[in-house]
């Protein structure tokens, strides 16, 4: 059985390694540095002798693993949120030094016995479980404003007891307790190499993924304009790739919904743009710089923007099905002309304080 590939011109594989290279921003490699900057700072602990036995043999690597997890992409997130990260480490790990006290406590192990019995590890794993749980459950209900400070209090939970299950009461205690402080140096090493190491600040990205976004939101607001030109004068029917109904208004085909499928998908990767711009708002909105004044930023103009970005594209959505539906006409369209005033006056009131604030 020969397998047959489809022939692409040389041409064709040069421009996908070009767009492929142009894909790359300066803050995608200096994101790539400050990983690499942390990797060695945190693995620095394993190769110096002395401070490897300090920090304890067995818990240097979790500094390194930290540094993977913490890592933001801007700066002032970094920053911002260093107090609640080292907050969550102390908690999970207390909340994890407790548990192996209470299991060493319920099963009465001597500190030279090795807790090696089923029943031992069988209470450490339900109180662990048990904690894990409310951990969790907190997590999901203040995930909003405290992510970080309970994500890194139910990384640091496990971490500070499941290595310690067949130790002696005094060596899990001793074993957990560097762990943890293992993992606060692998928070505060990463933070530094953020906020010193080619700093990559929330604003800067903000101005620019908010560029991006209004060209394409533009680019795709003329696309639709194009596909919706025909059936101004006349019913949506008209449409070319209109689906051809039978008696019971049922689809024999799905030609508009082909024909609109790309838009749906540049609509549906704009929604997905805006809502990582959220984050990034509120990185904005809470930076602060260490060597540098910082300067006036229109957070509230930015705020004005991202939201009728939002009415723009649920907008764009509520054409398109009405498009695809065989529902689209000028009354369909009168209908949604309040909208895209309110929508249009806002965006103009944001771009003309922008402007000032520019000048």
């Amino acid at each position: 059985m020969k397998l047959y590939l489809p022939r692409i011109p040389i041409s064709g594989w040069l421009q996908y390694l070009e767009n492929y290279i142009k894909g790359y921003r300066w803050e995608h490699w200096a994101l790539g540095t400050q990983m690499g900057v942390a990797f060695l700072l945190t693995i620095l602990p394993s190769l110096i002798t002395r401070v490897y036995v300090e920090l304890n043999t067995n818990s240097t690597i979790w500094a390194l693993v930290t540094s993977v997890v913490v890592l933001e992409p801007s700066t002032g997130s970094a920053l911002r949120k260093i107090v609640l990260r080292l907050a969550g480490v102390a908690i999970g790990g207390s909340l994890g030094i407790f548990v192996l006290f209470i299991s060493f406590t319920l099963v009465g192990v001597d500190d030279e016995d090795l807790p090696q019995t089923a029943y031992l590890a069988h209470c450490t794993v339900a109180w662990l479980i048990a904690a894990g749980v409310v951990v969790q459950a907190h997590r999901q209900r203040y995930l909003a404003r405290y992510d970080s400070f309970w994500l890194l209090c139910l990384y640091s939970l496990p971490i500070a007891v499941g290595p310690s299950l067949r130790d002696t009461r005094h060596d899990a205690y001793y074993t957990a307790g560097y762990r943890v402080i293992n993992i606060g140096i692998g928070v505060v090493a990463t933070s530094l190499v953020s906020a010193l190491v080619f700093p990559v600040h929330s604003r800067d990205l903000l101005r620019r993924s908010m560029s991006v976004t209004l060209i394409r939101t533009g680019d795709l607001a003329a696309w639709l304009a194009r596909e919706l030109a025909d059936p101004l004068s006349e019913d949506s029917a008209s449409l070319a790739g209109a689906s051809k109904t039978d008696a019971f208004d049922r689809y024999e085909d799905d030609g508009l919904a082909a024909r609109f499928s790309p838009l749906r998908q540049a609509a549906n990767a704009l929604a997905s743009e805006l809502a990582g711009m959220e984050e990034m708002l509120t990185s904005a909105a809470n930076e602060f710089y260490v060597f540098a004044k910082p300067h006036r930023f229109p957070i509230e103009q930015y705020e004005v923007l991202l939201r009728c970005l939002h009415v723009v594209v649920g907008l764009y959505h509520h054409l398109l099905y009405l498009a695809t539906a065989g529902e689209l006409g000028p009354a369909a369209l009168a209908r949604q002309a309040r909208a895209i005033a309110e929508v249009g006056a806002h965006l103009s009131a944001s771009f003309t304080a922008l402007s000032g604030l520019v000048a």
